[in-house]
């Protein structure tokens, strides 16, 4: 008996030392990237706000939508702009028309230039991408205009972002005299800002629990107004609601 109790112990903290160890090791890869790191903190920091009001909601809407832009230039319509984004939030009603929100939105842009442009020394330009992918957390308040049942609800929601944006670009050299193609990428650059974000939304209601959703969303620096119609998105999707 005396024996296995030993075995069983050892066991115990053989276990024990490797989830300390497999925690040390994930750890210590976020921290690497402390962007991610500090996004996934940030996640279960709202999500842990979101839940101290739950006891106290009258219902909760929860949406999800999508927008996607392309645009093609140029002469022989060789180059193009495309942007594509996603975004979902949830919001729980603290009163009949005000609520508390959070929300995450992703977008993508690419704009993909083909022109070709000589250089000296018998080089030239092909091409040329620029890919910008900008992750914004949100926190704020959400006001209905309409009643629940209402078969059109405008809202206006309102709060605090954080932006998260990584841009890279890449240019294509071709050698004149061989026709070789060298790709150059330079590297990844992370930049982070306080922001504030704004959203009004339309809501048609086609069930007690489901609606269609159109909305025209801005992010723009804290406190820089003027800024707020430089980055617009207009996004569709569905509320469900709860």
């Amino acid at each position: 008996m005396i024996r296995e109790l030993s075995v069983s112990s050892n066991t115990y903290y053989f276990l024990l030392i490797k989830f300390v160890t497999f925690c040390r090791k994930k750890i210590k890869k976020l921290k690497k990237d402390k962007l991610i790191f500090m996004k996934w903190i940030k996640i279960l920091y709202f999500f842990t706000l979101l839940c101290s009001f739950s006891a106290y909601a009258i219902f909760y809407e929860v949406d999800g939508e999508f927008g996607y832009s392309k645009k093609v230039y140029g002469a022989d319509r060789q180059n193009s702009l495309t942007d594509r984004s996603y975004s979902s939030s949830i919001a729980a009603y603290l009163f009949e028309a005000t609520a508390f929100e959070l929300n995450f939105y992703s977008g993508e842009e690419i704009n993909t230039v083909n022109d070709e442009f000589q250089l000296s020394n018998g080089i030239s330009t092909t091409g040329s991408q620029v890919k910008v992918n900008t992750d914004v957390f949100g926190a704020g308040l959400r006001q209905s205009f309409a009643p629940r049942n209402a078969a059109i609800r405008p809202l206006l929601s309102l709060g605090y972002a954080k932006q998260f944006v990584k841009s890279k670009s890449s240019i294509t050299y071709k050698l004149d005299s061989t026709g070789e193609t060298i790709l150059v990428e330079d590297p990844v650059v992370k930049n982070r800002y306080d922001s504030v974000f704004a959203s009004f939304m339309l809501q048609i209601r086609l069930t007690q629990f489901i609606s269609v959703k159109g909305s025209v969303r801005t992010v723009f620096p804290a406190f820089v107004f003027n800024k707020a119609k430089d980055n617009i998105n207009y996004m569709a999707g569905l509320t469900f609601v709860f």
